[in-house]
This record gives C-alpha cells, structure tokens and sequence, in this order.
C-alpha cells in the first residue's frame, strides 16, 4: 500500500478492472472510432482495450519522447489476434492477408506464441477489422490485458507421426472456457497456458504458468494417454521453471485442473499488490508456496484427487522443433471418420471432432469421451461425399503458425491461394464455442 496516500499502479489497474468489463463494452469502441482518436479517454487507451488484444501503438526507441522506458504512443494500434494451438484454415488465412493490406500496411507478426499481430490500425477500422475476424471465427479476445493468453500447443499436432497424441482439441476445450468467460475476466496478470502431445515439447510448456505434456501409461493391463501437470513457469524477471506436481491428469480431467489452476490464480489477492510481481510463479518465489501445497488446493477446489504422476521423458534441450518429421503413414489413404456417443441422440454436444481412423491405430491412443455423458466415443463411418456437408470450421489447417518472423502478407496470400481442397479439422471451432461474442457484431 501507499505510504503517501497517492493511488499506485497497481491499485489503479486493479480499481478500473473492478469497475468495468471492457468485453461487454464494444459499443464504446464503435463510439470512439465514430469520433475519432481524441475523443479516446486514458483508462481506455492504457487497461480496457488491452483485453480486445489491442494496444497502443508505441514509436519503437522513443525517438518522439516518452518516459519510464517507453516510447510516446502515436494515434495508432496493434492489434493482437489469438490462434489457437497454431492453426488456421485456408480461408482464414485470406482473410488476415487482406486485414493485412487493409489496414496494417501490408505487414504482420507471426509471434512465438501463435499469435498474429497487426501494427498501424486506426480507430476508425478497428470496428470493422473486429467484425471481419469474426465473420472468419478469429478473435482478438484476451490476447492482450490481464487474462488467458492465446493457449499454445504442437503445430504440427494431428500430423506428426511421433506425437503420443493431438491435444489441439484440448486446447480448442480450454480457449472456449477462458476466453470470454466474465468469471475470468480480471485475472492479477497476463495467464499462459500450453497444452501439447508431441515428445519434442516445441512450444516450451515448461516457462508456461500451466503446462500440460502428453505421457502415457498402462492401466489395467492397458495403455492410457494422460498429461504431467506443470505449473507456475515464466520467462521475463525471475524466470523459473514450471513445477511439475504429483499428479497424472487424465484427458477427460484436463479442462477441470485448467479451470482449478485460473481460480487459484484468480483469487490470489496477495499477487495484485504489484503489476511487476502479479505472476502465478511469484506464489512460489515470493509468498512460500510449494508443488504439495498447490497440489492440495487444486484437489480442493476440483472436488477430486488426481492420480500421481508417471515417468516422464524431457526432451532434449539441443533440438527443440520438427525439422524432418515424420508424417503419419496413412494420412493419404485414411478413412475419414466423425465419432459420437451412445447419447448422442440425447445430446447434440456430444458429436466430437472428425478423426482419422488409419489401417494400424496407434495403440497408446485411448478413445475420446464425450464431455457431457463421459460414455466412450464410437467411429460412425462417413460415405465419401460427407465432406461437402461439412462447414468451414471443419476443415483441417492450411497453416499453422509456430515460428516468430515477419514476412510481407502478400508473399503469404499469394503462396496459399494455391491452396484447392481443404482436409476435415476441428480448426475453426469458434462458431460453436461459448465465446459471447457481443451482439452488436455483424457476423
């Protein structure tokens, strides 16, 4: 607390963040772009657009002033836009290739956490480049602010012959529970989470404050797919590794301990005393928390003990991408297939994503259960001309983005209008997710 009486950082962020839930305020945004950039007030510009993924766009080295390390904000914005998992279907690239040129100079990121970022957007076509994104299922909800990052997994996942398994659609899972959810809207920080089933751990699930690796076990004389449970990583000031608890997450309990995890951090008061120090692993390095602590409370708050963890493998630190992998042997000649439950007729959330079925299954690949009945999901097999019922949010990825450069847009949209026909995916889940998207949107 302040000693002078003055209002601090913190205290000024966490008292607007009380005050307004900026995602159920998008017609101020379309007020601001009708008006124009002066009639921006401060609070807006420095706490409530961060959770749109949009903020102020700095001059770089300060070279037209600024304080406090930080360059003079100029009349612009960069606007971050989440991909989850990496990936990204062929019609959605076209559409950030002309947002691109639209509105953002011809020039994308392509950041280390699969994110695309566009620099140089104006008030006045924030709005509409908003709507443009939602109309192809992409948002730019909580890729900023303090709130769920965009959730990172293998994007190479579905298609690496090595993986142990494809946990994108966990990560479709976790996105749709966080990401728009009022309930955690106003997190103490900026809340990392990497969901993956490859054995080479590319997207670093370790400096994640939840990671979540792929490990297998026997059970019953039978193999089981689970995850190891890190927690409380990160990079910046301190860094520290994620600590791994005593705990082997199974599939269908993955999205419960994520949810468990975003509580704790939630209610952790103590981390909301100051923005530099408001990280989930400052539990452990400044106020004593330990992995059997956290683990205890997790338990508590999920209503249910997880089973202890397994022998893992880490990687190693030398090679950590997927230079000369391997694809699976029958991905040209699978037969495609679309799963569902034994109450599916009761319920229509239980068709699942579509899958291949190959001549050999993997034998460490336990079948998927449905989220709501928990009964195993059966293969109902599809004529050949299944796909064309199939909506975009469907199709397998035609990009995947997993590497930081920065590349004209138009060399990108020109080599992916070569792309023809679109493979089955649960890529572009957004349309049936539990985002809210604000009603006022033109979709």
């Amino acid at each position: 607390m302040s000693t002078t009486g003055q209002e601090t950082k913190a205290q000024r962020v966490e008292r607007l963040k009380r005050e307004k839930n900026a995602w159920e305020h998008l017609d101020e945004i379309r007020e601001f772009a009708r008006k124009g950039y002066e009639s921006i007030p401060a609070e807006w510009l420095g706490t409530y657009f961060r959770p749109w993924g949009v903020y102020t766009q700095g001059d770089g080295a300060g070279a037209m002033g600024g304080k406090g390390g930080e360059g003079k904000a100029v009349p612009y914005f960069m606007v971050r836009i989440r991909v989850p998992n990496g990936l990204l279907v062929s019609h959605q690239v076209r559409t950030l290739a002309d947002a691109v040129e639209r509105y953002a100079r011809g020039v994308a990121d392509l950041t280390v956490r699969q994110n695309v970022q566009l620099h140089w957007v104006t008030i006045e076509s924030l709005p509409e480049l908003l709507d443009k994104l939602w109309r192809a299922g992409l948002t730019t909800m909580g890729s900023c602010g303090d709130d769920t990052r965009n959730i990172t997994g293998c994007p190479l996942a579905g298609i690496d012959g090595d993986e142990i398994c494809d946990a994108s659609p966990l990560v479709a899972q976790a996105t749709s529970l966080l990401v728009g959810n009022p309930a955690f809207y106003n997190l103490p920080r900026k809340f990392k989470i990497c969901i993956t089933g490859c054995r080479v751990w590319c997207s670093y699930p370790e400096v994640n404050d939840v990671g979540l690796t792929a490990v297998t076990r026997t059970l019953n004389g039978h193999p089981e797919v689970g995850f190891s449970l890190r927690v409380g990583g990160g990079l910046s000031t301190e860094p520290l590794f994620g600590q791994r608890l005593n705990s082997f997450v199974c599939w269908n309990q993955v999205i419960p301990v994520i949810q468990g995890v975003a509580e704790i951090f939630r209610d952790a008061d103590v981390l909301r005393e100051s923005r530099e120090r408001a990280r989930l692993k400052y539990l452990f390095l400044r106020h004593g928390w330990t992995a059997a602590r956290f683990m205890a409370e997790l338990e508590r708050r999920i209503g249910f003990k997880l089973d202890p963890m397994v022998e893992e493998e880490p990687p190693a630190d030398t090679y950590r991408d997927h230079v000369g992998f391997t694809l699976r042997n029958s991905l040209d000649t699978a037969t495609w297939v679309r799963q569902s439950c034994a109450g599916a007729s009761r319920h229509s959330s239980c068709s699942s994503r579509p899958t291949l079925q190959t001549a050999s299954p993997r034998a460490n690949c336990a079948p998927p259960t449905c989220r709501i009945c928990s009964s195993p999901m059966s293969p109902t097999i599809r004529p050949a001309n299944w796909l064309e019922s199939w909506t975009a949010s469907d199709y397998r990825p035609a990009a995947r983005v997993s590497h930081a450069v920065r590349l004209p847009v138009r060399a990108r949209s020109s080599a992916n209008s070569r792309l023809q026909k679109p493979r089955p995916s649960r890529a572009g889940w957004w349309r049936n997710s539990k985002i809210a998207y604000p009603s006022s949107t033109s979709r």
